[in-house]
């Protein structure tokens, strides 16, 4: 049966901003955990400059000593 296929994730990426705040959650989650390079949660709203849809995940993967987020919103209408 042939049916439609979930779009890939969203990805933004976007500077910190003043009132963002995922910020203090992400630093928080890499300082207690400093063995791990990546992990995953869900958005945070506020973080992104236009909201997300309610279920939206969040990878968040240290790239150097960046962070790095891919947004991947819930499968909505699709079959």
């Amino acid at each position: 049966m042939r049916g439609r296929t979930a779009p890939p994730p969203t990805l933004v990426f976007a500077l910190p901003r003043t009132n963002d705040p995922s910020q203090a959650v992400d630093a928080d989650y890499f300082t207690r955990n400093p063995q791990t390079r990546q992990y995953t949660r869900h958005y945070i709203p506020g973080e992104t400059p236009e909201p997300m849809p309610p279920g939206t995940w969040v990878h968040v993967m240290l790239v150097g000593i960046e962070r790095v987020r891919g947004f991947a919103p819930p499968d909505v209408g699709v079959n």
